[in-house]
């Protein structure tokens, strides 16, 4: 027999007798597999025999599956509810049947039922496994944590998604034959309870630790470890809330009351869920009560299962949040939904937040789920942290206990404990990052493989009102999702902008309005003043100083580079990225030897000795002489030029003239003492994890530093990530001030990866720029504002020019009759001929017009004074456009109504008889009035009438 474990019979021999002993020592323990073979008797006798199972009605079998249901380990019973069980009846009958008479293989029987033709969604490995190992007592054994805990400890790892479930099943059985077999009598049963003997009881991890001969560090101890180091100095003071919250919103909200509105609104959620969240319950409390009511309702129903109720609140809220109007997606996701269980049910639900739950996965060596399925699985980790740390730990359930207040929530399942150590060892390890939505309602669509042929530098131009900026949207979601725009616009709106907002909150679209006070330094560099101090807004108490900044495009333009190093990583780039990480990986070695009063020394080339005085907040590294009067800053850029130009230390010869070549002006010896000790420290110095370039989250100026390694090969690749700049009234900017040098940069044949690819060196950083040829601008321009040919010659040359033309046939009737499509195209027609085509209107001010009252409102509010800034002061054409229908009755001057002046020359003579024109108010427009502008041809109009 084949032995996975990798270590000697004999010496899992003495695992199994050191288990006996155990056993023997404590009658519960020892009643524990017994208890489980009568388990699977039970399940034979019940529903696992051909006869019985033939002659079973649907509402025996259907008692008999929920009784055995309840018995589940870990949260499982939480997915199955008696509509769950009720409606997949059938196919778990036959099922069932198939278990019993199948003569295939009990691995392609387990595979058929778990991943086959036979899988019903929601009974999972946790219901089918004991079932198996019943029909199949010396072939599948009981799969669950702690199998796959115990069997990572000797390096077999099943948890893997490359290994079918039959390859799977397979590797269990052949562990537990070969442990079932190291002692007569032993069988499955026993070796189950083995497991967890080795994976939860102290002294059975201790000797599967000895022999596996090498000391295994379990990361979820030493976080533990240092939970309880950081309680004990902050009391829990910044987390008791949550514990006191619960106590006060317990069972919450009550779905029964008459006021649901009220209800919702006034539980405190505190930083649980989302702001947008926030604002979302508010506006749905408002607008669509019962709807949003009848939505929690189906989410607390425990009769269903959990990830059903998940999947349908997700999809009922998208409903019920596009009937209440709202514009930018429902924002309830997971961590929403889970906050909303936990406080309607904390002694069964819990807190959740994805970025813990993803680390805490990758800790473990654990698979994430997907969308819809996270909570579930998370749920299943913190029951299984639970038993495996918590409950054995009565020094940290004493602690904890012991900050706890007369208004905390018992939390007598520790469930709150667990959601608070992971919440925070893992999210709060470093900074707390700004707030993301972390899931969205909307899926973005997976990438075509062919990208459409969009220009880089586009402008939508056209009159007022023609949907410049709306088709903006549609263009840049076209651009990032590799789509033609026509099959954009095509899609549901709603859909459309809540993807546009996502793509905004992951920084790969960029909106920005140009205007006449914005320049060179907010777009591209300058120089900004900083406060620093205690008190920053008072600037007189505090240090003014001033440093270089990055501007919105040179920001999005480095983000879009640092993409083709995720996508393509080459040696040269691992490289940076490798050093990047020693550095970290240095500066907390260095800060964990301040927190414990030691000092960081190293030497220099010469053999003096130098300390490091502190970290500055943008993680570079002050140090000084011991002694010495003056600190020097080592920037973590600088240093990554030089770790880049001289791999081997020992070649330098000259460390002021050679490192000065590379990154200028610089205290040689300090940045010489500083990459030496990086080079040198220990590889088993404390760090994290390891992480990929996908996973580890990078500073903007970490990414900085790495670009500067790439070179114009490795920005071409195909099919790069996408990233679109969108510039709303580009022409309002003093675009040549704005743009500066770039204005050559952004011509496609000069973008990073062409082969006229150019860089410049910026006026302020000195640092050589280029832009990626993976960024994209849309503009939009107002040509009643400015023409397209008085815009600057240079940027027409450089951008596609797209004319948004009005589109009257877009229009309807309204309730009254009046026929918005003749009324534009009439307008527009007079307005082409008296002015030109950029001086006409669009069709998007009348797009949701459908009554009198609101058409009265869009002429006072935008038509009129349009028209009235196009004719300024020429009542006479406006009136060509707008009839007399549209007008007051004139009024004759006369000369006699101005007062006698001498001097005046006879001047009040030239307006005798003239005429004074006015335009009627927009509540005086009667549904006549709008008709008469239905005919293009006035002679029309009179016949009519």
């Amino acid at each position: 027999m084949n032995n996975p474990f990798g270590i000697s019979e004999e010496k899992l021999k003495n695992l199994i007798v050191s288990y006996d002993a155990w056993i023997q020592s404590d009658p519960k323990e020892e009643n524990y597999p017994k208890t489980f073979r009568d388990l699977s008797q039970k399940i034979k006798d019940d529903f696992l025999t051909k006869d019985v199972l033939l002659q079973m009605s649907n509402d025996d079998l259907y008692d008999k599956i929920f009784k055995y249901s309840r018995k589940l380990e870990g949260p499982a019973f939480i997915r199955l509810g008696e509509q769950r069980i009720r409606g997949d009846l059938d196919k778990l009958r036959r099922n069932l049947m198939y278990l019993i008479t199948s003569k295939d293989s009990p691995f392609v029987v387990a595979q058929n039922i778990l991943e086959g033709k036979y899988k019903i969604e929601v009974f999972a490995k946790a219901f089918w496994s004991p079932i198996l190992l019943a029909q199949f007592p010396d072939v599948l054994p009981n799969w669950n944590n702690k199998t796959e805990n115990f069997l990572r400890k000797f390096g077999i790892n099943i948890s893997t998604s490359k290994l079918s479930i039959a390859e799977k099943y397979k590797i269990l059985s052949e562990a537990f034959n070969l442990l079932s077999g190291l002692k007569e009598g032993n069988d499955f049963y026993n070796i189950n309870h083995l497991m967890h003997y080795g994976t939860i009881i102290p002294e059975g991890i201790k000797i599967v630790d000895e022999l596996t001969g090498k000391e295994v560090i379990d990361p979820v101890k030493t976080m533990i470890g240092k939970y309880k180091d950081k309680i004990r100095k902050t009391r829990l003071k910044d987390e008791i809330y949550k514990w006191e919250l619960l106590k006060k919103y317990q069972g919450r909200p009550d779905l029964n009351v008459a006021d649901f509105s009220t209800e919702i609104k006034t539980i405190d959620y505190s930083n649980l869920i989302y702001q947008m969240a926030k604002a979302v319950r508010n506006h749905l409390a408002d607008t669509v009560p019962e709807d949003y009511k009848a939505c929690l309702v189906k989410l607390f129903n425990e009769e269903e299962d959990l990830n059903v109720r998940i999947k349908e609140f997700d999809s009922d809220m998208s409903i019920a949040y596009q009937k209440s109007e709202g514009r930018h997606g429902h924002q309830h996701d997971e961590r929403t939904i889970a906050t909303f269980l936990t406080y309607n049910k904390p002694n069964k639900y819990t807190f959740f937040k994805n970025s813990y739950y993803q680390d805490y996965c990758k800790m473990t060596g654990v698979e994430p789920k997907a969308k819809g399925d996270k909570y579930t699985h998370y749920l299943e980790l913190v029951a299984d942290f639970r038993e495996r740390y918590i409950l054995p730990d009565a020094e940290l359930v004493s602690l904890v206990n012991g900050f706890m207040n007369p208004d905390c929530f018992a939390d007598d399942n520790h469930l709150v404990l667990v959601q608070d150590i992971l919440y925070q060892m893992l999210s709060k390890e470093g900074d707390e990052p700004l707030e993301v939505v972390e899931e969205e309602k909307v899926e973005i669509p997976k990438l075509e493989k062919h990208t459409p042929n969009i220009q880089l530098n586009t402008i939508l131009y056209g009159s007022p009102g023609t949907g410049k900026t709306f088709h903006s949207i549609s263009h840049a979601v076209a651009i990032v999702e590799n789509k033609p725009v026509y099959l954009i616009v095509k899609e549901d709106r709603v859909l459309v902008k809540a993807r546009f907002d996502l793509y905004v909150l992951n920084g790969q679209i960029v909106f920005s309005t140009f205007h006449q006070s914005m320049g060179y330094e907010d777009f591209i560099e300058g120089i900004k003043p900083i406060v620093s101090g205690p008190n920053a807004e008072e600037l007189e108490e505090d240090q003014l100083s001033y440093a270089i900044e990055d501007g919105i495009f040179k920001r999005l333009c480095t983000e879009a580079s640092f993409s083709f190093v995720q996508q393509n990583l080459t040696s040269k780039t691992e490289k940076v990225l490798d050093f990047s990480s020693e550095y970290d990986r240095y500066v907390d070695s260095v800060n964990e030897r301040f927190a414990a009063g030691k000092k960081n020394e190293m030497l220099t080339i010469s053999g003096q000795k130098l300390y490091v005085e502190s970290i500055s907040q943008k993680n570079n590294i002050i140090i000084r002489h011991i002694n010495g009067t003056r600190s020097y800053i080592v920037s973590k850029q600088r240093l990554i030029k030089i770790s880049q130009a001289f791999p081997d230390l020992n070649e330098v010869t000259n460390i002021n003239e050679q490192f000065r070549s590379v990154i200028g002006g610089s205290n040689a010896s300090a940045y010489w003492s500083v990459l030496n000790a990086i080079r040198k420290q220990p590889s088993d110095s404390p760090s994290k994890p390891a992480k990929t370039i996908t996973e580890k989250k990078y500073t903007y100026e970490d990414k900085k530093g790495i670009i500067e390694s790439l070179n114009n090969n490795d920005y071409q690749i195909a099919n790069p990530k996408k990233y679109v700049l969108v510039i709303d009234e580009i022409n309002r900017g003093n675009v040549s001030q704005i743009f500066g040098e770039l204005i050559t940069l952004i011509e496609e044949d000069k973008r990073l990866g062409r082969e006229e690819a150019l860089k410049s060196i910026l006026p302020y950083s000195k640092e050589n720029f280029g832009v990626p040829c993976n960024v994209h601008i849309i503009g939009t321009m107002n040509t009643a504002d400015r023409s397209v040919e008085a815009l600057d010659t240079a940027l027409r040359r450089r951008f596609s020019f797209v004319l948004m033309t009005p589109k009257p046939d877009l229009l309807k009737i309204t309730k009254e009759g009046i026929s918005l499509p003749k009324i534009l195209t009439v307008l527009n027609s007079r307005l082409t001929i008296l002015k030109d085509i950029d001086h006409t209107i669009g069709h998007a001010w009348l797009w949701d017009v459908t009554n009198v009252v609101q058409l009265r409102e869009v002429f006072g509010n935008k038509i009129l004074p349009l028209l009235q800034e196009y004719f300024y002061n020429d009542y006479e054409k406006l009136g060509l456009v707008l009839g007399d229908a549209f007008f007051k009755p004139h009024i004759q001057v006369n000369s006699t109504v101005f007062a006698t002046f001498s001097g005046g020359n006879g001047l009040a003579g030239q307006y005798d008889q003239t005429w004074q024109y006015r335009l009627k108010s927009s509540n005086e427009l009667t549904i006549e009035d709008f008709k008469s502008l239905e005919f293009l041809n006035n002679e029309a109009v009179a016949g009519e009438e």
